[in-house]
């Protein structure tokens, strides 16, 4: 299954704006190799899933409720499977 990740996307792209946070900020406030900023890039897209081992640190560093983002890697979860069962 091809697992779009709009909802989380948003909300990441959104909270990192509204701190007035670059990419590579971000990045380094998460430890993350700074590099590469295509990963954050990526997750921002939807490209790809923020693995589940992040969600805490992601969480402290944007100040967003961790539940929040669990909800939204729920919802594409959901959004992904609805539209594979209806193919």
């Amino acid at each position: 299954m091809i697992l779009k990740s709009n909802n989380l996307a948003k909300l990441i792209r959104t909270r990192r704006q509204e701190l007035n946070l670059s990419q590579a900020e971000v990045h380094n406030y998460m430890g993350w190799k700074i590099i590469n900023t295509q990963y954050l890039s990526n997750i921002e897209c939807g490209k790809c899933q923020l693995p589940a081992k992040h969600i805490n640190k992601i969480s402290s560093t944007l100040h967003l409720n961790r539940e929040a983002i669990i909800e939204s890697m729920v919802q594409d979860y959901k959004e992904a499977l609805i539209k594979q069962i209806g193919q």
